[in-house]
């Protein structure tokens, strides 16, 4: 599962938009009679990242909805740009209660792309999606809780954010405001595994050589992000 590109999804996009696929189709420029479309953009600032994401999404009144993301557009030459893509159904079978599911597919770099079978469902507070990696056989997990609404605090969003993969956890905790002109900010402290590598030195035959030696580790992360939406 590429991490970072569901990590934007879970703050911005996967937990609000098996809801708004329900949405009567209000205050959108960019519509027809049985369309709608939705483009956005966001500037992320973290502990070691300073990037630009965007997105172009459609829906439509009977359910259909399909959408592409592009992530980590940024200055650093060391980092490839990354692609996301979805198409699927959406449905409230009844109120606060909806069901979602479909085929996504995301490129970390030109020589590997994801092919992945999703499912969602949202029950009042609750939002829980499941990815499964159609060529690795991976189950994927994300799990979201509106606090906010259950404290009914209407001031600014809470939310707790959870992605769990290949036995890992990455937990986020997100605060954001969203404003009827489209801006939108927010912070996010995260806890995430990353990968990272550490040079060793060492002696064979009279000779000293050095070897970088990957590794896996556990670490707290700050971000603010600002978005608009048109």
């Amino acid at each position: 599962m590429n991490i970072q590109i569901f990590f934007t999804l879970i703050i911005i996009l996967v937990s609000h938009s098996i809801t708004d696929a329900q949405s009567t189709f209000e205050n959108v420029d960019s519509k027809t009679e049985n369309f709608e479309f939705e483009l956005g953009t966001f500037l992320n600032i973290g502990s070691e990242q300073f990037e630009f994401d965007g997105y172009l999404e459609m829906k439509t009144r009977s359910g259909i909805f399909s959408d592409i993301w592009f992530d980590q557009v940024d200055l650093n030459q060391d980092t490839d740009i990354q692609r996301y893509a979805s198409i699927g159904f959406m449905k409230e079978v009844k109120k606060n209660h909806i069901l979602g599911f479909g085929y996504a597919n995301s490129m970390i770099n030109l020589d590997e792309l994801i092919h992945e079978l999703f499912i969602g469902m949202t029950l009042d507070n609750i939002t829980g999606m499941g990815y499964f990696d159609v060529q690795n056989k991976n189950l994927s997990l994300i799990g979201n809780f509106d606090i906010s609404s259950i404290i009914n605090f209407k001031k600014f969003d809470i939310s707790i954010d959870g992605l769990f993969y290949g036995g890992n956890t990455d937990m986020f905790c997100r605060l954001s405001k969203a404003y009827n002109n489209g801006f939108s900010i927010g912070y996010i402290f995260s806890r995430e595994r990353f990968e990272s590598s550490e040079y060793k030195s060492f002696e064979k035959n009279g000779n000293t050589y050095i070897k970088e030696i990957p590794f896996e580790k556990n670490g707290f992360f700050n971000s603010i992000f600002i978005g608009y939406v048109f």
